[in-house]
């Protein structure tokens, strides 16, 4: 019963580390069609590799844990030992991507909002010296042109 929970564990790592790449592969194909300037272009293909990377080590761990199942621990202790080493440092590193990931997002965003707020202090510069223009008009020509 434990070798099914194991195999069931490792195949759901395993779909869903495929669903994953689907995902990302069609985001990705999409935002090069709409991608305009080279600094989003440059992030979204830094995310798309490490989603990617991330995708293909759970597809390695979900491999591992099935396999890992069928690795009998009194028989072959040292593969045993060994195999789940190995998973253990490929969570570790999944987590570490998934860290990554968050932060890139955070500072990405950041960015973004602050050259959302640089323009909206151009326009409202723009706004202000239109609106001044408009009063010196007013009251140079009574409004006339």
């Amino acid at each position: 019963m434990e070798q099914a929970i194991g195999v069931i564990l490792g195949m759901g790592l395993w779909l869903a580390a495929v669903a994953m790449y689907f995902t990302h592969r069609r985001s990705w194909e999409e935002a090069k069609k709409t991608l305009r300037d080279e600094e989003n272009r440059a992030y979204r293909l830094s995310q798309f590799r490490r989603r990617f990377l991330m995708c293909l080590l759970l597809a390695l761990l979900g491999f591992g844990v099935m396999i890992g199942q069928f690795i009998p621990e009194e028989e072959h202790p040292l593969m045993f030992a060994v195999l789940w080493i190995i998973l253990t440092l490929l969570t570790l590193a999944v987590a570490v991507l998934a860290v990554l990931d968050l932060v890139s997002i955070r500072r990405f965003a950041l960015h973004l909002s602050r050259e959302l707020s640089e323009e909206q202090r151009k326009l409202e510069a723009e706004i202000r010296q239109t609106r001044l223009r408009q009063q010196l008009r007013e009251q140079n020509g009574h409004g006339e042109n």
